[in-house]
């Protein structure tokens, strides 16, 4: 046998331990091939960016009635100038409003907090030779608060009776039926 490579329909054969030169069609289905893999990696890494684009394409198209009336006035008229401070403040204002709607937990928090005492955060009991000793200081901490803070509601208490009974026995007093009804009612809600 002939060992020496033949050509076919005129194309000259390739040398032998040689690839065949790849077609255009075969280039064609490698390159979208690779831009498939390309556009599902890119795709894969901007998922976690879609919800913050969607939000950004939102929020600027509602802003832009804004933007038209706050770049005139914006010094020298400059758009770089009136893009940025228009972005800065569109950013306060998000965060601000973002405050408000925290707001409500921190003030819950504070008042637990004010109310319970601040527990120590569960991993520093964990760390050796010291987490054992800062819970026991600060629930000795706590339980000294804790009997400072009744013994005053105590004393307030014990003023506010005071102060109300003697509103009530005042004649000067009973004799007005409004404030002796308010005074009646401080003592039933007491």
């Amino acid at each position: 046998m002939d060992s020496r490579p033949r050509s076919v329909a005129g194309v000259p054969a390739a040398p032998a331990g040689s690839l065949p030169d790849p077609d255009a069609g075969s280039r064609r289905i490698v390159r979208l091939c690779f831009a498939a893999a390309l556009l599902a990696i890119a795709i894969f890494v901007a998922r976690s960016y879609v919800v913050a684009l969607a939000w950004a394409a939102v929020i600027a198209v509602a802003a832009w009635p804004l933007y038209r009336r706050f770049a005139p006035r914006v010094p020298g008229r400059s758009r770089t100038l009136a893009a940025l401070l228009f972005t800065i403040l569109a950013a306060l204002v998000l965060a601000l409003v973002e405050i408000g709607r925290e707001a409500q937990a921190i003030l819950q928090w504070a008042g637990e907090a004010q109310r319970d005492g601040v527990p120590v955060p569960e991993w520093l009991t964990r760390v050796p030779l010291l987490g054992q000793h800062v819970e026991q200081i600060g629930s000795q901490r706590r339980e000294a608060a804790f009997a400072q803070i009744s013994q005053q509601r105590r004393e307030i208490d014990a003023v506010r009776a005071g102060v109300i009974e003697e509103l009530v026995d005042r004649p000067t007093v009973n004799d007005l039926p409004e404030v002796h009804f308010v005074a009646q009612f401080a003592i039933i809600g007491a």
